[in-house]
């Protein structure tokens, strides 16, 4: 099944419908919100070539499109395409290219990026830090992720029971900063790490309007860090791993559970699963392997699928090699719902710091696994396996053993069975 924008021309545009094909020359054609100049978009790349300012978010919402409707119909196999109309039409509608004016709360229409625009007067315009940040969500909703978009209600949410949400952009500095800050700590409660993820989601959002005081961004935070963090990244045991395997689960669910596993399995980062082609599986004298580029080193990554690894090829056969696509926070979220599912209710204990404040707090594993567990999970079970630790440093691609040898502290249940 094939997921491509074609163009249907007319007088004076070119306007983009979304195509897709099945079986044998059929078809099914959606009308899109997108169009562009005569001549300007290439069927190839699926962009618009121009230098015009606005193109680059049009593609970025092109592309966005194109991936929400692959992965529609790569999760809804067994539904007819009948069915999902509806649904493609709505990422289709909730992707149009508008210009929203939401200091008036008023929609203004589709504005083509080559359109000529008026300049913004930004006297007559509300610089309130949660109408600065709505703007920013506003300007990035077609490239941002459910999961992201919620993080920024989050901030506009806390910014609002602080009573600091009418605050002017232009005056924000560091005594603003401070009250802020001491509001998580004291009345919200928050950790520091959490503390940290708000304020860089304050920063980033600010970042781009050119009206924001420089003092937010030389503004300190001075939270302790924990130094124990290290300790509390999770690695499942092997009972927890047979236990994950052997849950039955809906055929969703299943593929997300697929996907941990393989990246367990084959001890990789989720940026590096998410990379994966099936061009990439090649054989070797004792097996099948796995050759890639890795994603954040851009060294070439071998890693042997077969005999510790060989669930992870199974993995590759059971979906013809063509691993399921996934949004990362999707997985996160979704693979805490399997392991509870699951039963994975072993108490891992937290260190935190809520400002100077020390706290030891305790969760649930289901409530704390994640695409990183999963590397983690790989890399502690290799290594508890008795794998030389160069070994498996050439898998995993950590330039540091340091930080590698962090993986080799077995969880509790590990230790204890190692006795047994």
């Amino acid at each position: 099944m094939t997921v491509l924008f074609n163009i249907r021309r007319t007088k004076s545009e070119e306007k983009l419908r979304l195509s897709i094909s099945f079986g044998r020359g059929q078809q099914m054609i959606f009308s899109s919100p997108f169009s562009c100049p005569h001549g300007k978009f290439d069927t190839k790349t699926q962009r618009i070539k121009s230098k015009l300012e606005g193109v680059d978010a049009l593609n970025a919402q092109i592309q966005n499109v194109l991936y929400n409707v692959r992965s529609l119909l790569q999760y809804n196999q067994n539904v007819s395409l009948e069915e999902l109309k509806p649904r493609i039409k709505e990422i289709l509608n909730t992707s149009q290219y508008r210009s929203i004016n939401i200091f008036n709360g008023k929609r203004v229409g589709k504005v083509s990026p080559f359109a000529k625009t008026k300049k913004v007067n930004y006297r007559d315009l509300d610089f309130s830090v949660v109408r600065a940040i709505q703007k920013y969500q506003e300007d990035n909703k077609s490239v941002f992720q459910p999961e992201t978009i919620r993080k920024y209600d989050i901030l506009i949410t806390l910014l609002e029971k602080a009573k600091m949400n009418d605050a002017d952009i232009r005056s924000i500095n560091h005594d603003w900063c401070h009250q802020f800050r001491e509001y998580l700590i004291e009345k919200r409660k928050q950790n520091n790490d959490t503390i940290r993820k708000n304020f860089s989601a304050l920063k980033a959002a600010l970042r781009t309007n050119k009206k924001t005081n420089p003092e937010l961004f030389t503004y300190k935070l001075n939270l302790q860090t924990s130094s124990e963090k290290r300790l509390d990244v999770l690695a499942l045991t092997p009972s927890e791993i047979k236990k994950l395997e052997e849950v039955k689960l809906s055929p969703l669910l299943d593929k997300i559970r697929d996907l941990w596993l393989f990246q367990m399995y084959t001890c990789q980062r989720i940026s590096d699963v998410k990379s994966y082609s099936p061009e990439q599986i090649q054989d070797s004298a004792i097996g099948p392997i796995w050759e890639f580029t890795a994603q954040k080193t851009g060294k070439l990554t071998t890693v042997p699928l077969y005999g510790k690894a060989a669930r992870a090829y199974e993995i590759l056969q059971k979906y013809d090699f063509k691993l399921p696509i996934v949004v990362e926070q999707y997985l996160n979220r979704e693979i805490k719902k399997v392991a509870k599912i699951a039963g994975l209710t072993r108490k891992k204990h937290l260190t935190r710091h809520k400002g100077n404040k020390r706290v030891n707090t305790a969760k649930e594993v289901h409530e704390l696994i994640s695409s990183h567990s999963a590397r983690r999970t790989g890399i502690t079970r290799l290594l508890g396996e008795g794998i030389p630790l160069n070994i498996v440093q050439m898998i995993s691609q950590h330039s540091d053993i340091k930080t590698l040898m962090k993986y080799s502290e077995p969880e509790k249940e590990t230790l204890l069975s190692a006795f047994g």
